[in-house]
């Protein structure tokens, strides 16, 4: 658990610089990097806010230790952090009870000490957890409302007057483009970065920004041509096999059967002409016959011609009876045959003729299926190798697409990549915007619209003005402090703004006019209600219940309870009773309850 927090937190240190300006940098040394950003500029803040109360402006002066900090002084200072952040939470705001709260469930590994120490210092820069004394009051001094002198009954008072409260969500975020072209890798499986710009470059349109190894690609691209060759080869031997049985059909349609038709055709008249020569002839051999009878019934004794013609005739008689039978069944025969080449063979040798056709028309389209698929992961290689050149989608500035969180490989020259991995992007840096984190606990009272002051670390004299674009309602899962990402549209920016730089947020939730309102830790809340100790003209203090609307991080508005011109007590915490301590809810201020 302690590596995936440090991790994650490692992954959250490195989102806050410009990608180009950590290169190379070990986890300590960028850890050290953003320990003296933070706290210098919470060194600043914290010294502002101090000087308008008054103080010197030298309280926070000290150096920046060059040397790591030893592991006895670390612990001992996020000790007294936390017990000193336990006794004010109850009574010092928001920021104090989240400091707590991230105190108490960090495993306090080497890296959590240190950040631990900053979650700290973070807070007290707030304003919200006073370092310079018990005599200092969040309200802020003005010429005309100066606090009052303590005295041993009351403590520090301040008078409920009228006036103007702005109410103002001080977060911060780091600049990105809302418009950028992304650029992922194509190519199939993974592949190694032959060659790519280095992080910032400035590129133009269409010029080439990163290369990945294809020499494993083109090889398998002179292995996919042999294989289209031979897929090619056979897809025209199934189209000669399919085109030779269309011609078969077509031969026994339009020729054979035709043929063999007509041959039927005149079998069967030839068989029908010689039945009836038979049977003339045997007509004709019977009259001969019969005539023959007669002649030799007129006759008293038969010459030897006569009975040679009697057996004649005779015979010619017999082989006549014989012929009509024979040629009767001739004529049978070739009537049954003209009818089975009709009726039956051509219909069978049809069919089988198409059946042959479809299996080569079947083989052929397996085998065209075959040859376009070879050719398709041919064409496929072919585009992966163009694909191995990246190329900048438009004019602008290299940014590395570099993600902790996933366990991706950092984009560097070697380095392996995977289909469909984000590898570079081309910002648009005319559409620069902030990249806001906003706590979960008061990102309710920010809204599209509300105005925004900027200011970007890398310009510290120059601020800048903006428009709260989206809120997302609920914290960023990749986020181990509760936060909702923000988006601020800067109405106009710098040539110098860069995505990845820092940038602090002051968005104006409200400007109330004409509202009675007190300092956040003059509100105590005990009975699950809020209230004020308002001090009595003969002495000692009324506890007053109160509703309370919005607030910032020094003042909250009340609704109802108070008037203008009563007297309250600044630090109430030691005016509890005991019975009062016991119902004590140490909730912050200025939820609107």
């Amino acid at each position: 658990m302690a590596g995936d927090l440090k991790g994650l937190f490692r992954g959250q240190v490195r989102t806050l610089f410009d990608a180009g300006t950590v290169t190379g940098l070990t986890d300590g040394q960028l850890l050290e990097r953003f320990a003296t950003r933070r706290g210098s500029r919470g060194r600043d803040r914290l010294r502002d806010r101090l000087t308008r109360r008054g103080l010197a402006s030298g309280v926070l002066a000290w150096p920046v230790p060059r040397e790591p900090l030893p592991a006895e002084l670390v612990g001992a200072t996020v000790a007294a952090a936390a017990r000193f952040v336990s006794t004010q939470a109850a009574s010092q705001g928001t920021a104090a009870l989240l400091a707590l709260g991230v105190l108490r469930t960090m495993a306090m590994t080497s890296w959590w000490k240190v950040a631990s120490v900053l979650l700290v210092m973070t807070a007290s820069t707030s304003g919200v957890v006073s370092l310079a004394g018990r005599g200092v009051a969040v309200e802020e001094a003005k010429p005309d409302d100066p606090p009052q002198a303590a005295r041993a009954d009351v403590g520090p008072t301040a008078e409920v007057k009228s006036g103007k409260l702005s109410v103002v969500v001080d977060e911060w975020g780091t600049l990105e483009a809302s418009r950028r072209n992304d650029v992922a890798c194509q190519v199939e499986g993974q592949s190694a970065i032959l060659s790519i710009l280095p992080e910032g470059t400035r590129v133009k349109k269409g010029q080439l920004v990163c290369e990945l190894d294809s020499a494993s690609l083109r090889d398998q691209v002179i292995n996919q041509r042999i294989a289209m060759a031979v897929a090619d080869d056979a897809y025209e031997k199934a189209k000669l096999a399919r085109e030779v049985a269309e011609i078969a059909l077509k031969e026994y349609v339009e020729g054979v059967y035709p043929r063999e038709h007509a041959s039927a055709v005149g079998g069967v008249r030839l068989a029908e002409s010689a039945v009836k020569s038979a049977e003339a002839r045997l007509q004709r051999t019977r009259s001969a016959r019969e005539r023959l009878n007669t002649i030799l019934s007129g006759q008293k004794g038969s010459t030897p011609a006569d009975v040679a013609a009697e057996l004649d005739v005779d015979d010619r008689l017999a082989a006549a009876e014989l012929a009509v039978p024979r040629e009767r069944l001739a004529l049978e025969i070739g009537q049954d045959k003209l009818g089975v080449l009709e009726k039956f063979t051509k219909d069978r040798t049809v069919k089988e003729l198409n059946i042959e056709i479809q299996t080569a028309r079947a083989a052929e389209v397996a085998k065209q299926n075959a040859r376009d698929l070879e050719k398709s992961k041919a064409k496929n290689l072919e585009l992966q190798i163009v694909n191995c050149k990246l190329y900048a989608p438009s004019d602008g500035m290299v940014v590395y697409s570099n993600d902790p969180h996933y366990g991706a490989s950092r984009i560097e020259e070697g380095a392996t990549v995977r289909e469909r991995q984000w590898i570079f992007n081309v910002p648009d840096l005319t559409s620069i915007r902030v990249a806001a984190w906003v706590r979960e606990a008061i990102v309710h009272q920010v809204a599209p619209g509300q105005t925004v002051r900027i200011k970007v670390d890398a310009f510290p004299d120059e601020t800048f003005n903006g428009v709260v674009e989206s809120v997302t309602p609920h914290p960023d899962p990749s986020s181990f402090f509760n936060v909702c990402s923000t988006n601020i549209a800067i109405t106009k920016g710098a040539p110098g703004l860069r995505p990845g730089m820092t940038a602090d947020v002051e968005i104006l939730v409200a400007a109330l006019d004409d509202v009675l309102s007190v300092p956040v830790q003059a509100v105590v809340e005990y009975d699950d209600k809020r209230h004020v100790a308002v001090k009595k003209p003969a002495g000692g203090v009324e506890w007053r219940e109160v509703k309370l609307g919005l607030s910032n991080d020094k003042k909250v508005e009340v609704k109802e309870g108070l008037k203008a011109g009563e007297t309250i007590a600044l630090e109430p915490i030691p005016l509890l009773s005991e019975e009062q301590k016991g119902k004590q809810t140490p909730q912050p201020a200025g939820d609107g309850r």
